[in-house]
């Protein structure tokens, strides 16, 4: 049977095993017919109305139609039927062949191992790097330390230059003076000479004249006498006027301060100085650890019926200057007061020494304004030279309260410490001693 033909194909689906007629039904066995003429009838046993053998031949196998409830298949339609699902089989682990992961073994542990070299190389390199750069930074600094040797150098070859200048000007100003000064002499000379020689010509002559002639003579030695006099007058009047004017325009500070006081701190790099204008004993400006001596910069004494400042002010304040050739603003600012010793005595009664440090940071004085900092402003230069110092402003210290802790029996209280004074630019201090002493009078 062709299966082209979709009407045998379709009585098949529909009927199953009863559309093969050439079947026996008892013994199951098929009887085929060539030319037959008998017509079977449909019944229950035919499915339909042929000619006996018509179709005989056409089947080779069993063919069956399973019987199903058509209302059972009804409801099954569209429906799930979980039991007849096999559940998905559980996934596969992502897996190569060996002979792949070994190889990828191999390739991994060396990349491992290249990688722990590289990071030794890299350390390596890195510690090199930290060591070049620490000779950078080393070659650095001694380049800046050379810029600045040589900077110092230049500044000090131009203020040499200068001076030099200034001492050649000065040299042909002298030389000038001196030769008009010779060519004076020998003009008064010449004329001393001319009139010694009219004196000898005519003393045959007019011996009358001779007194005339000799009180000619002493005039000319007075005047003589009177022009050598001016002449050293001039001199020391230049002198004085040129050591005045390099006493002002003196870029050394010690120079400028030795010139006003014998008490005074400079603070490193020699630009500003903290000094005592009325100072002018340098054994008594010194710290001294005895609080019976009368010493320090700022020294303050009271009696029974007096107290007052006796170096650097008087009465009531004491003044500390400031004086600087910076060519930059400074700023001085106060630490704080140190007590290096007190003491006291009395005949009877002692009861020891009081506010020394009652006005801290001040120590025993309260300082005006109660400021702690004081700005001072920048030198200026002329020609890279700073030739005039700048004066900054004055630290007033005020009296100090009673140190004396009893009022009478020949009492006597003190103490003496210092001062700390520290540059802001440079972080340099300085210590400014003080003392402070007090007596009672006996009054047993």
């Amino acid at each position: 049977m062709a299966l082209d033909n979709k009407l045998r194909v379709s009585e098949l689906v529909q009927s199953g095993s009863r559309a093969i007629i050439s079947e026996d039904p008892i013994s199951k066995t098929h009887t085929f017919i060539d030319g037959g003429t008998t017509i079977v009838s449909k019944s229950s046993v035919e499915p339909y109305e042929h000619i006996e053998g018509e179709r005989d031949g056409e089947l080779t196998n069993y063919i069956e139609k399973p019987k199903y409830d058509e209302g059972q298949l009804k409801k099954a339609v569209d429906t799930v039927i979980d039991e007849l699902i096999v559940p998905p089989p559980p996934p596969s682990p992502p897996v190569v062949p060996k002979p792949v992961y070994d190889d990828l073994l191999e390739r991994y542990n060396q990349a491992i191992s290249d990688l722990a070299a590289a990071n030794d190389t890299i350390r390596n390199l890195q510690a090199q790097v930290s060591q070049l750069q620490g000779e950078i930074r080393s070659l650095r600094q001694q380049l800046d330390a050379a810029q600045v040797a040589r900077a110092i150098a230049e500044n000090q070859l131009q203020q040499q230059a200068s001076s030099f200048g200034e001492l050649s000007s000065k040299f042909s100003q002298a030389i000038i003076k001196g030769t008009k000064e010779a060519s004076a002499r020998v003009s008064l000379q010449a004329q001393v000479e001319g009139l010694t020689a009219q004196k000898d010509t005519l003393r045959e002559q007019i011996l009358q004249l001779r007194q005339i002639v000799a009180s000619l003579q002493g005039q000319v030695a007075a005047q003589l006498d009177i022009l050598d006099a001016q002449i050293e007058s001039a001199k020391e009047t230049e002198e004085r006027l040129i050591e005045q004017k390099t006493q002002a325009e003196a870029t050394n500070l010690v120079e400028a301060v030795n010139a006003i006081t014998d008490g005074y701190r400079i603070f490193d790099g020699g630009k500003v100085a903290l000094y005592i204008e009325s100072a002018k004993d340098p054994s008594r400006v010194s710290a001294s650890t005895n609080w019976k001596v009368d010493s320090g910069m700022i020294r303050w004494r009271a009696g029974k019926s007096y107290r007052d400042h006796q170096n650097g002010g008087s009465g009531d304040s004491a003044t500390l200057k400031i004086k600087s050739i910076s060519t930059e603003p400074e700023v001085v600012e106060l630490i704080g007061s140190t007590i290096v010793n007190t003491g006291y005595t009395a005949k009877s009664g002692n009861k020891g020494v009081k506010n020394l440090d009652t006005q801290k940071p001040y120590g025993p004085f309260v300082i005006q304004g109660q400021k702690r900092s004081w700005s001072i402003n920048a030198a200026q230069e002329v020609d890279g030279v700073v030739k005039t110092a700048v004066q900054g402003p004055n630290i007033n210290f005020g009296i100090a309260s009673d140190i004396n802790s009893k009022r009478d029996g020949g009492s006597e209280a003190g103490g003496v410490g210092y001062y700390t004074f520290r540059l802001k630019s440079n972080g340099s201090t300085v210590q400014v001693p003080w003392s402070a002493y007090q007596t009672h009078a006996d009054r047993k």
